[in-house]
């Protein structure tokens, strides 16, 4: 089994083993950890893009299947219809929270009944 593999399961102490025993390097457990970060991070962008065009994909296709429905008012398509839209929206991020800036350093709370100068 190459090192690759090794990594690639995440078995850091046969990779470590193999590079030791098949290539006579000695390598610490965190290079090897970094190497394993660095090759799944390396990997984990192309895959996830092709899974959410895939998951896009489908939620278009199902989209278009109960659209037509929806607009001639089928209550269990406009659900569905809404439900893709909703999940588009989350795929492509456009329902990401966004960060608001605000002048203000400081937030004064008015409890009623209760006098703030006693509780200082």
């Amino acid at each position: 089994m190459a090192f690759d593999a090794y990594v690639l399961c995440g078995t850091y102490r046969a990779a470590e083993l193999y590079l030791k025993k098949e290539k006579g390097i000695s390598v610490s457990y965190r290079t090897i950890n970094k190497w394993v970060n660095e090759e799944m991070e390396r990997r984990k962008t192309p895959v996830l893009e092709e899974i959410r065009k895939n998951e896009l994909e489908r939620i278009e296709n199902l989209f278009q299947r109960h659209y037509e429905k929806a607009r001639q008012g089928n209550w269990k398509s406009i659900q569905t219809v809404f439900r893709c839209m909703d999940r588009k929206a989350k795929l492509l991020g456009l329902d990401a929270p966004q960060q608001i800036q605000t002048d203000n350093k400081s937030v004064n709370y008015t409890i009623d009944g209760v006098d703030t100068d006693e509780v200082k």
